[in-house]
């Protein structure tokens, strides 16, 4: 590893940073704090060509990329980015033609009982239960709270959820946790909790657990567990909306929907899984990896496996990842055509050559 870190804040940069970074880099960092602590990650600046990539990813080993949190390059500041353990790893790679800026961020280690989330202008980030997607654990009080820039809002975005009657998440506008006037939701069970803006800059989030153990916990994967996303962006007003659901009931005055760039969550096709954690919207420069099940390869090639880049104007760089059966003639179509055009451009051309060779010959 290229640089590793036991401080409670460290600053990172690419190399010659803030001159640009030189070419056919591979540099890893390792950063890793007490068993009782986390890391929270703040990017300052970043600037790369759009096929020079940092990754970043939970734990100590960068060649699983089940633990990729997220791959990013181009000019978009990176969100902050919260561990979900006591150690992260950072990867940069920079290709063999051109160069940007670099980037600069601070690794900060903090206690885990109350995690502080600041985000600026147009970033997210996902919170989850403790061991997501496994179930989480018994006797848990965990608070986040969330900080916007000013001007901005939060929206809260929830994609999974599933708690026992019994175990509840709390959602709140401000800072303070114990002023119940500032709750706006009570979450408990399984339905899926309405998207939830901020009224100022700030929420705070509280999740309690009982100390009951039920077996159906050993039965299921995720049957405890919630998985939400917080966005930031610019806002817009809509009018007051009033949700109810089985475990909670909420109004949103005058309520701020964030409107924020990027792109949506590709679309699922037949045979074709999108990489662990990528499930969401992406901001620009961000890579989606794609994968074909077993026995199925990208048509039109012989590869398993295939990227698309999201584009600043929030379109993606190619048309959606299709698989087909790798021993099925139609996965190499394109490829066929393609050759097949290419010969019958390279007869045309040679006939040409041979009709301009007769004409001169006659001449003479």
């Amino acid at each position: 590893m290229n640089g590793s870190s036991n401080a409670t804040s460290q600053y990172i940069t690419s190399p010659s940073y803030p001159r640009h970074y030189e070419n056919n880099l591979d540099i890893q960092w390792l950063i890793q704090v007490a068993d009782d602590q986390k890391i929270i990650l703040r990017f300052h600046d970043f600037d790369t060509l759009y096929y020079d990539y940092l990754e970043v990813g939970i734990g100590r080993n960068s060649t699983v990329s089940s633990t990729t949190v997220f791959r990013r390059s181009g000019s978009r500041l990176p969100p902050v980015t919260l561990s979900t353990g006591n150690a992260m790893w950072l990867r940069f790679t920079s290709g063999a033609i051109g160069s940007g800026r670099g980037f600069s961020l601070s690794a900060q280690s903090y206690h885990a009982s109350i995690q502080l989330i600041y985000l600026a202008a147009n970033q997210s980030i996902n919170i989850t239960s403790p061991s997501y997607p496994s179930n989480y654990q018994d006797s848990l009080d965990i608070q986040w709270l969330i900080q916007a820039a000013e001007g901005q809002r939060i929206i809260l975005s929830f994609h999974t959820f599933r708690t026992y009657l019994s175990d509840y998440l709390e959602v709140g506008n401000g800072r303070n946790f114990t002023d119940s006037s500032t709750r706006v939701l009570r979450l408990s069970g399984s339905s899926l909790p309405p998207d939830t803006p901020s009224t100022n800059i700030s929420m705070w989030l509280r999740f309690t657990s009982d100390d009951i153990t039920s077996q159906i916990s050993k039965k299921k994967t995720c049957y405890k567990c919630f998985y939400l996303s917080v966005c930031i962006g610019a806002t817009v007003t809509i009018p007051t909306v009033t949700t109810t659901t089985a475990t909670a009931t909420t109004t949103s005055r005058a309520a701020t929907k964030i409107v924020d760039e990027g792109c949506s969550a590709p679309p699922r096709l037949n045979h074709v899984t999108i990489a662990e954690g990528q499930d969401h919207a992406f901001q620009p420069g961000e890579v989606a990896t794609f994968t074909c099940s077993g026995g199925f390869v990208v048509t039109g090639t012989d590869r398993h496996d295939a990227e698309r880049v999201c584009q600043s104007d929030g379109s993606w760089s190619s048309k959606p990842v299709k698989c087909s059966p790798a021993d099925d003639p139609r996965a190499y179509d394109t490829l066929v055509r393609k050759a097949a055009e290419g010969v019958a451009a390279g007869g045309v051309v040679f006939v040409v050559i041979l009709l301009l060779v007769f004409l001169l010959i006659r001449r003479r």
